[in-house]
């Protein structure tokens, strides 16, 4: 191989290192999620989670047995279903709006967030988030992950128009259960 020809290989793969590194995704982009975004009563299914969601609704209020949970703001409740697919595992679920992040709560003994999802089977509960009135008319994203960052793994979501929603004064929450698949 003659002198010339070595260098224009040693060029043409420092130029292709070159390209690598300029296509090489982002930061923000390396640590995106992997969301599946589902409608009202579809299966969602990631690498880890498969999830259904079967209502969504605004309250005022919120009952479970004798507890009851005010609010200044609104109550999004969400409806659904959900199993892991790989190991036992807790759950985490996530409100995001404007930019805004509302991780949904537990305020209320026997709900979604203190349950164990395991694979083969569907626990069904509810989740829902304590957020602004003034969210009452915007679309919103909620998604059920299984770690506490909902951007680490892959997610399951469901958008929503909460102006489409009408506010109840109570809405009582059942505690969450197993169902057989």
């Amino acid at each position: 191989m003659t002198a010339a020809l070595r260098w224009l290989v040693g060029l043409a793969l420092i130029v292709a290192a070159g390209v690598v590194v300029a296509l090489e995704p982002g930061e923000q982009v390396r640590q995106a999620p992997f969301i599946e975004t589902v409608p009202l009563g579809v299966d969602g299914v990631g690498r880890n989670l498969e999830v259904r969601y079967t209502d969504v609704r605004l309250a005022d209020s919120l009952l479970l047995e004798d507890s009851v949970a005010r609010t200044q703001g609104l109550w999004v409740v969400v409806d659904l279903v959900a199993m892991n697919l790989t190991e036992p595992t807790g759950s985490q679920s996530f409100l995001l709006v404007d930019g805004f992040e509302y991780r949904g709560l537990d305020r209320l003994s026997g709900g979604f967030e203190s349950d164990v999802l395991v694979p083969g089977i569907p626990t069904e509960g509810t989740v829902f988030f304590e957020v602004p009135r003034q969210v009452s008319d915007r679309t919103v994203r909620v998604a059920l992950a299984t770690g506490s960052d909902w951007r680490l793994d892959s997610a399951i979501a469901i958008d929503v128009d909460l102006s489409t929603l009408r506010v109840e004064d109570r809405i009582e929450i059942a505690r969450s259960t197993r169902v057989a698949p």
